[in-house]
């Protein structure tokens, strides 16, 4: 069916649907674009289907995809029919546009769009025009009068750099999308684009939004001004936004840190849930943690558990555990400056935070530092040998003073590690009838002195590793030249050692016996402390001087046939008895006859 009206105004592509309604209405004389709409039995233009414009399309011989698209403000980025960024009452021109093409802009709808972006003023209100031309409100007539509308001497502001940007990406969506690529999902906007914005103003003002009021002129043009950096560069410009509230929030000596960085963030996790928000709420999650100096925890919902191993800020308690210590000793070092963190206040709590690269640091430089058993573990060696080792300052403790505050261990990690390098450096291979390990050698009953100056001659390359066993690990693994180890022995003219229980088995001494020999005096022993007791060592030489220079008692009396009794008694009379204190019960044992004694009184006898 062809239109009764072939001739009708046809809209252009940027115009907005009531701003054409008013222009076609002026054009076929009506007094008002309600007209139109009646004619068609539509009652009320901000309430129409899309059947009600496809309609309103045929009825008047228009395209009704390009009157649906009008219709829906589809030009405008971020703003939908009916909604908070729609001006519905008083419109905005850029009087130059005015002057060159008499209708009204979709872009001009938005209530963010303050400015012309061709032209590159600020945008004035209709009602200027209105009050030129003696009007008042009447605005849907202004049509009647558009040549001199076009002519009209209305002024022009030149616009900001924020409002020319803005006023182009609310006319280009594409735009928009290349610069807020973060929230765009297969390359478009969010619908609710224009609220993101008015936290973005939030974000750097501070100022809340209250979505439930009109937006004024004056007000569009200072979030024009708050989001000018986001505009050109989003991604830097939004950080550095997140980064400047959270040093905002930190310099607040009491309070909630979450309610001091203000109510976007707040918002940003209420209204902003949809997945092309996703990434904006994990930036600023990893912002917070970067740059918080607050008690983060698992309690915030809005941060996962992954990103809280990352916080810049770590609680006392928190500090405490990583670095193995206790909070009251963490809490003390921080009100006394030795570590870096502050005191937060609250009005009923006190909050120890610490930085945590600072606790790293300090994490760091304790590990560095091993206690005995894990020296033990690391090199592979028994606790003999490795206190053979200190003894012969070969491995050698930090003082208090030089380790980690931290720090239970005392040996440098790097010290002990260079042992091994040492032992690696002087390997050289080379054939040999037997050898010994390290812990081999400690299990030989050598003096201090001569296992002093074979460990020595080991660690200073005087005797060299001759084989390495790859099988094992640790310093069990390298092999040195008995022949060698023997040279060391034999030439500091020193013999084998023997312990107390060596000569018990050897001998069948008693231990007590023993015991008071070494404790009168009688026969020279080396001491070792093994915990809260002592261990002795003696010489073969030492052990032989003994024996030429007494006989013991049980043994002569056992030879000769008589009771250790009266053998004593008689020895006792002459003068000829060595004794000793034992333990109660232990009656004469270890008794002792002086060999020198003994020739002189038969001499004399």
């Amino acid at each position: 069916m062809s239109s009764l009206y072939p001739h009708f105004v046809k809209p252009y592509n940027d115009e907005s649907f009531d701003g054409y309604l008013c222009r076609a209405a002026a054009d076929l004389g009506y007094s008002s674009p309600g007209w139109l709409l009646t004619e068609i039995g539509i009652k009320d233009s901000r309430n129409c289907s899309d059947e009600d414009i496809s309609g309103f399309a045929q009825h008047y011989g228009l395209d009704q995809t390009q009157l649906l698209r009008m219709y829906h403000y589809g030009s405008v980025t971020g703003a939908r029919w009916r909604g908070n960024f729609f001006r519905f009452k008083e419109h905005y021109v850029c009087p130059q546009c005015m002057k060159d093409a008499v209708y009204l802009r979709q872009s001009w709808c938005h209530v963010l769009c303050t400015a012309c972006s061709y032209h590159g003023v600020q945008l004035v209100p209709l009602n200027n025009y209105g009050a030129n031309l003696g009007l008042g409100t009447n605005l849907s007539l202004f049509m009647f009068f558009e040549s001199s509308l076009g002519e009209s001497p209305v002024s022009s502001m030149a616009a900001s750099v924020g409002q020319i940007e803005l006023a182009k990406m609310l006319a280009d969506a594409n735009k928009a999308a290349e610069v807020f690529s973060l929230i765009t999902v297969d390359g478009k906007l969010p619908e609710d684009f224009s609220n993101f914005l008015m936290l973005l103003s939030e974000l750097k003002s501070g100022r809340t939004y209250n979505k439930n009021k009109n937006i004024g002129f004056d007000q569009a043009i200072q979030v024009a001004s708050d989001i000018t950096e986001l505009l050109f560069d989003f991604e830097n410009a939004f950080d550095k936004d997140v980064i400047d509230r959270i040093g905002s929030a930190n310099a607040r000596v009491s309070g909630g840190f979450i309610p001091a960085l203000g109510g976007w963030y707040k918002r940003l996790h209420r209204d902003f849930t949809s997945a092309p928000y996703d990434r904006i709420r994990d930036r600023v999650s990893r912002k917070l943690i970067a740059h918080a100096e607050a008690p983060l925890n698992r309690k915030m919902k809005q941060i996962g558990s992954a990103l809280l191993e990352e916080k810049k800020s770590l609680t006392g308690s928190e500090a405490a555990r990583m670095l193995n210590s206790s909070l009251d000793k963490i809490v003390a070092m921080v009100k006394s400056g030795e570590l870096k963190g502050r005191i937060v206040e609250t009005s009923a709590n006190e909050f120890c935070m610490v930085s945590r690269l600072e606790v790293d640091r300090l994490r760091q430089e304790s590990q560095e530092f091993l206690d005995g058993n894990q020296v033990m573990e690391l090199l592979g060696i028994p606790k003999r040998l490795k206190d053979r080792l200190v003894d012969c300052e070969i491995l050698v403790p930090v003082s208090n003073e030089s380790r980690s505050k931290f720090s239970r261990g005392k040996f440098k990690r790097e010290s002990v590690l260079q042992l091994i390098e040492n032992l690696e450096s002087y390997y050289r291979p080379k054939r040999f009838l037997s050898g010994s390990t390290l812990c081999s050698i400690s299990r030989r009953r050598l003096n201090k002195s001569i296992s002093e100056d074979i460990y020595t001659a080991i660690f200073f390359g005087e005797i060299q590793c001759v084989h390495i066993d790859q099988s094992k690990q640790g310093m069990d693994r390298y092999i040195f030249d008995d022949a060698d180890i023997d040279s060391i022995v034999d030439r500091s003219g020193r013999k084998v050692e023997m312990s107390v229980a060596d000569m018990l088995g050897l001998f069948g001494y008693k231990h007590a016996e023993v015991k008071g020999w070494i404790n009168g005096g009688l026969l020279n022993a080396r001491s070792e402390s093994h915990g809260e007791h002592a261990r002795y060592y003696i010489s073969l030489p030492e052990f032989n001087e003994f024996k030429s220079r007494h006989i013991i008692l049980s043994k002569a009396a056992r030879d000769m046939g008589k009771l250790p009794a009266h053998l004593a008694n008689s020895l006792r009379a002459r003068g000829l008895l060595t004794e000793i204190e034992l333990p109660e019960g232990d009656g004469r044992r270890g008794f002792l006859i002086d060999v020198q004694k003994l020739l002189l009184y038969a001499l004399a006898h």
